[in-house]
């Protein structure tokens, strides 16, 4: 299957069949804390942390696969700061339009928000992957194909029909997030109520 032919499939996030589906995409666009939303988690969350074990099992099962821990060029994503990638830059994580994908592949590019003279550093990987996700299913770039081993999702962002980024996941991506997500907030909400008693 190419990015082309999944990028045919374009769907209406919350009119899946799917209930769960539904909640995920409700909880990247509503709730995951540091989106822009008004019914956004309003926690103070250690993104690094939430980032760091999310993004964790993408490295070892990408290494093991490639049999090479040293090899950084073994990544299936990228975070840019400047300008997002041309499409032969992306065929390198088989992004790209006419690249092929398996049933096992995954990966994202992801172009970071200009830092502005206030800003002391680039946003965090956690807000730069969330918003673009946010944003993609806000803005209706979301493609799904179901095949008999996988379903693919294919998630877009654009600024100004310029894209931003592009994020091939599986529904299990997605829910080990999500599930990163609310165990901090969970455990910080745990804290918070132990100290008031």
């Amino acid at each position: 299957m190419k990015i082309s032919e999944i990028k045919n499939n374009s769907v209406f996030p919350f009119e899946d069949e799917n209930e769960k589906l539904r909640l995920i995409f409700s909880f990247f666009l509503h709730k995951a804390p540091k989106i822009d939303s008004n019914l956004a988690l309003k926690i103070d969350i250690d993104e690094n942390k939430i980032w760091n074990k999310y993004i964790e099992d993408w490295n070892n099962k990408n290494n093991k696969k490639n049999n090479n821990k040293n090899n950084k060029n073994n990544k299936n994503y990228q975070f840019y700061k400047s300008e997002f990638p041309k499409e032969s830059t992306l065929a390198n994580y088989k992004l790209a339009e006419s690249s092929t994908v398996t049933n096992t592949d995954k990966g994202f590019v992801c172009l970071k928000k200009n830092k502005r003279k206030e800003d002391k550093e680039y946003e965090s990987d956690y807000r730069c992957f969330t918003r673009h996700l946010r944003n993609a299913i806000a803005h209706g770039h979301v493609y799904i194909v179901e095949q008999k081993n996988r379903k693919f999702f294919l998630f877009e962002d654009y600024d100004r029909n310029k894209k931003t980024a592009i994020m091939l996941l599986t529904k299990d991506n997605l829910i080990k997030l999500k599930q990163e997500i609310e165990k901090i907030h969970n455990e910080r909400e745990k804290k918070i109520k132990k100290a008031k008693k």
